[in-house]
This record gives C-alpha cells, structure tokens and sequence, in this order.
C-alpha cells in the first residue's frame, strides 16, 4: 500500500517537473501566452508548442509581428490564430470580439468592413513589458485569413473561428 502511494507521488511530482521545465523553457525563449501539450511523461510521445496569437513578448498579440517572431524560434512551433468575421464577411485575425482594447475605435469586429479594419492601428495600445508603447505611432495592420496562410504555407496552424449570428451581440 504504501508503495502505490510512493510510486503515485513520485508520478505526479516528475509531471509537475517536467511541465514546470517546459514552462520555463517557452518563457525564456518569449513565448509568455503559448499553449502546451504534454504527454504523460511515462510514455514516450513528444509534446507540441502552440504560440497563441504569435505570442506577445516582442509585438501585440494576433499581429504578423508576433507570428514572424514566432515562426523565426523553430519550424516545429504550431501557430494559433483566432478568426472573426468582418462586415463585409471576410475573415481577419483578431482574437477580441471589440476593437476597443487594441486600437482608438469602439465597436465589435464584425461593425467594420475588412478596409475599416486594416486601416486601423492593431499596435497602439501594446505595451512592453518595460513599460513602452513602440507601436503607439507605428502602423501594424491587421491580417486577412488569406493573407495569413498565404505568409505561412508551410506551417502548423489552429484555425478558431468565432462566429455569431447576424445580429446578434
């Protein structure tokens, strides 16, 4: 009895070391808002790294900064986009539902056409983690699903879309 319990403590504190380490290692390399998935770590099944919205340590998050820095530290990182339809039902990679957050517009994605969109700053309310804004008077543009997967052909991608109803809030 006390053996099973042994070897079950044992068990769960190498998952925990191994998880902490995989932790440790995405934060070192910038990728602070990733996904992971880690196998047990009694089989022998390699883990993935999925850099949610391009990770945000050196751009906003969903930017094609992001995605290009992402794509740069490996070829084996997955890319994670969230997809949200625009006015004129074209779909752009944004992961807020509003505008407000991330650029000086108020009102839902879906309010504005795919030019309305891009003609927006994506980077003006990004702030770094020394306290600077560097995209406040710099332009980033936001990308239409065909223009992401047109710049990353070759890559591992997770699509999700969020999609409502017409007219719904």
């Amino acid at each position: 009895m006390i053996s099973a319990f042994f070897r079950l403590i044992v068990i769960t504190f190498s998952s925990i070391a191994v998880i902490g380490a995989v932790l440790l290692a995405i934060r070192f390399y910038g990728l602070n808002h990733s996904y992971i998935s880690v196998e047990h770590p009694l089989q022998n099944t390699p883990f993935f790294i999925v850099a949610e919205g391009g990770g945000s340590e050196v751009a906003p998050l969903f930017s094609q900064l992001a995605y290009d820095y992402a794509a740069s530290l490996s070829n084996d990182i997955w890319l994670e986009a969230d997809l949200r339809l625009s006015k004129d039902r074209r779909w752009v990679i944004v992961g807020e539902d509003v505008v407000d957050s991330l650029t000086s517009k108020k009102g839902r994605v879906s309010e504005f056409t795919l030019a309305e969109l891009k003609d927006l700053n994506w980077g003006l309310h990004y702030k770094k983690n020394d306290g600077t804004f560097p995209y406040k008077n710099h332009k980033l543009d936001l990308l239409s699903v065909e223009e992401f997967l047109d710049r990353y052909p070759n890559r591992k991608i997770i699509l999700d879309l969020h999609a409502k109803a017409p007219g719904a809030a």
